[in-house]
């Protein structure tokens, strides 16, 4: 019983990881492009890590202030767009909560910032119910 726990247990928590991917979607690739077409092709990674001395690097033009502003306008809308999107499917999420890893969900979720995860690691250590009944209420938070 202890090793079927355990595969489930890598299982759950290492199929999101190979979920996690840097294609870059139609979308994403529109706004690269309002500040220069030939940014289209770079992953988001790249794209939220560019600079304009590093665009300087890359192109050999420099920018102008409308380009560097279009560029860090572009970069923290993308940037609240790759953050918005939960780390792990939803019903992983359920599942932890009910196995009582409601804490570790959430942890995951929120990357381990915010008291959430702290409040629901008491309350399952305390008694299993109240734990997931927090994981279960915050989840509306962090999925819509």
């Amino acid at each position: 019983m202890r090793r079927l726990y355990g595969l489930l247990m890598v299982f759950l928590l290492s199929a999101p990881a190979f979920a996690v991917g840097t294609a870059v979607v139609p979308k994403e690739q529109s706004q690269m492009a309002k500040v220069d077409p030939a940014l289209a092709g770079m992953s988001v990674e790249a794209f939220l890590q560019l600079t304009p001395m590093k665009y300087e690097e890359l192109t050999g033009r420099t920018m102008s202030i409308e380009q560097i502003q279009t560029l860090k306008a572009t970069q923290q809308a993308l940037r609240a767009e790759v953050m918005a999107q939960p780390k792990i499917d939803k019903t992983v999420y359920i599942l932890l909560a009910l196995l009582g890893l409601g804490w570790l969900a959430l942890g995951i979720v929120s990357d381990w910032e915010g008291n959430d995860w702290l409040v629901n690691l008491l309350l399952t250590i305390l008694c299993w119910l109240p734990g997931v009944i927090h994981a279960l209420f915050v989840m509306k938070k962090y999925y819509k």
